[in-house]
């Protein structure tokens, strides 16, 4: 019986040992890990003995945290800032400002077919929850949409921004395939506008145009409802940085240093006759002054249709087309 115990308690002991000493607790460098094509980490070819974590698969679930390091909240991997060491399979940058992953895919790789993802963007205190929309065959040079959203997509979920009948709905189900990248911030569910968000708006514009190499000739807005009028505001105020606005049941004032503002940029509104949300008449003054000193101002009234019908009518119209309008227009010199 006392050699039973023994064997037990060495048992017992050893045990401990183990379940107090990570055997898989070593530094792996920036070579040993890579970023795969499916967005995941994995650590490969590791010829530490007893390495846990060897030839796994792990999803990725990123933050950049206070030291610039890149952590991974699913498997722990921490790559260092500071980390100088390189591999030819591996291109992970620690210079990017997205949080959903640390290497956006390069607009010189192409897709067989087009990509929605969803995409988390922080830079210092600010974090901005989108989607992209990668076009199928993406290459550098190409043009940039900019949806904002109604007011039902307000939260920290990118799901109640596809759960309305409208764009984000249309480019995930592909009904529309337009040939250009798209962005698709989410507002918090504490913001009464876009206004309150727009200098965000545009750190995250920045940093998609520069990321995927678009095109900064052609970067243009297009929203309804709350995100129509967020159209006109931050084509408002940045008129220097976009090529067109097509601000759907938006409402905006119509004054003279507004006008002035959007004389030398291409415009086309779109609003419901029947519309009881935001009235039409706001963007049908605006226009009717702007196209005196802006020849590629313009606007569309549908008969009959209401606030929320809006954008059936006009993102999937066989009658004309906002989109390709848009992505055909080139940023004019602003006096």
């Amino acid at each position: 019986m006392a050699k039973i115990i023994a064997i037990l308690s060495a048992m017992l002991l050893l045990l401990t040992c183990l379940a107090s000493c990570d055997l898989s607790e070593h530094d792996h460098t920036k070579s040993d890990w890579k970023y795969d094509e499916a967005e995941h980490w994995r650590v490969h070819e590791c010829d530490k003995k007893n390495c846990t974590v060897e030839n796994k698969i792990y999803d990725s679930a990123l933050h950049i945290d206070d030291n610039g390091d890149i952590l991974c909240d699913v498997c722990g991997y921490r790559l260092k800032k500071t980390d100088t060491s390189s591999s030819d399979d591996d291109s992970t940058s620690t210079t990017t400002s997205s949080t959903d992953d640390t290497q956006a895919p390069s607009a010189d790789a192409t897709l067989s077919e087009p990509k929605f993802e969803k995409k988390q963007y922080t830079a210092g205190s600010t974090t901005i929850n989108y989607w992209l929309y990668t076009p199928k065959n993406a290459v550098n040079n190409m043009p940039l949409i900019v949806y904002l959203h109604g007011g039902s997509g307000k939260g920290d979920d990118l799901e109640l921004i596809t759960a309305a009948d409208g764009f984000p709905q249309y480019i995930r189900d592909g009904k529309i395939i337009p040939e250009a990248y798209v962005i698709i911030p989410q507002a918090s569910s504490t913001c009464k506008g876009w206004n309150e968000m727009k200098a965000d708006v545009m750190k995250l514009i920045t940093y998609v145009s520069n990321e995927y190499k678009t095109d900064q000739s052609k970067i243009s807005l297009t929203g309804h409802s709350m995100g129509g009028t967020g159209a006109w505001m931050l084509a408002l105020a940045y008129p220097k940085t976009f090529s067109a606005v097509a601000p759907l049941s938006g409402s905006i004032n119509l004054t003279s240093a507004n006008t002035e503002k959007l004389k030398g940029m291409p415009v086309w509104a779109v609003v419901g006759t029947a519309d009881k949300v935001v009235d039409p008449r706001s963007s049908i003054a605006f226009i009717t002054e702007l196209s005196k000193i802006n020849k590629n101002a313009k606007i569309t009234e549908l008969e009959g249709i209401d606030h929320f019908t809006v954008p059936s009518a006009t993102y999937l119209s066989k009658d004309f087309d906002v989109l390709s309008w848009l992505i055909s227009q080139t940023k004019q010199s602003v006096e």
